[in-house]
């Protein structure tokens, strides 16, 4: 089972040759290093490799991507993101990559942090009504919730994900506009 994958995958890593097959083996071992173990440091090293075997594979990119938001490697991220954009192959992963944009924006307290937050809601209605997202967020927010402080930010950024593991509909689209406006200030 999993296990046996695991053993084999590891042992594979531990090589210096790869042929371009075992691209899939590497993305297997980076997903469950990043998902599973909670090591996204570790799984970046196995993604950049099955990366090197096949540049543009959109799973590689999109993992990739995942794995630099959840080690906090933001700048990384937000330099590697026009790649990742170009390679996303439906609206699941442009919801994903949008909702991780915005993400990293508010985190760092970027200038762009309003953009991103319209850019995600631009793409939201892509998704179909009623549509369960074939992603997970378990292994970003656990990520996240160990990398990031406590407060108002994460908790937004937590509550984001956890509506996009919702199906679309009128209340979600409301509830994610909310979340993504800006704070109002105190006067």
């Amino acid at each position: 089972g999993a296990q046996a994958q695991l053993e084999r995958a590891l042992a594979l890593s531990q090589t210096s040759q790869f042929r371009a097959g075992e691209r899939q083996a590497l993305t297997r071992l980076g997903v469950l290093k990043h998902e599973d173990l909670h090591d996204p440091v570790a799984a970046l090293a196995d993604f950049d490799r099955a990366r090197a075997l096949q540049p543009d594979s959109p799973e590689i990119l999109i993992n990739r991507a995942e794995a630099q938001l959840a080690a906090g490697q933001f700048d990384a991220y937000v330099r590697d993101l026009p790649d990742v954009m170009k390679a996303l192959r439906g609206p699941d992963d442009r919801m994903a990559l949008a909702a991780y944009a915005w993400t990293t924006a508010l985190l760092t307290d970027s200038a762009d942090t309003k953009q991103r937050a319209q850019d995600f809601l631009k793409a939201y209605p892509a998704w179909p009504v009623a549509q369960p997202m074939s992603w997970t967020f378990g292994g970003i927010r656990q990520a996240l919730t160990q990398r990031q402080r406590p407060g108002a930010p994460l908790d937004r950024v937590l509550a984001v994900l956890a509506l996009l593991e919702q199906p679309r509909s009128p209340d979600t689209t409301a509830q994610l506009a909310a979340l993504l406006a800006p704070p109002s200030r105190a006067r």
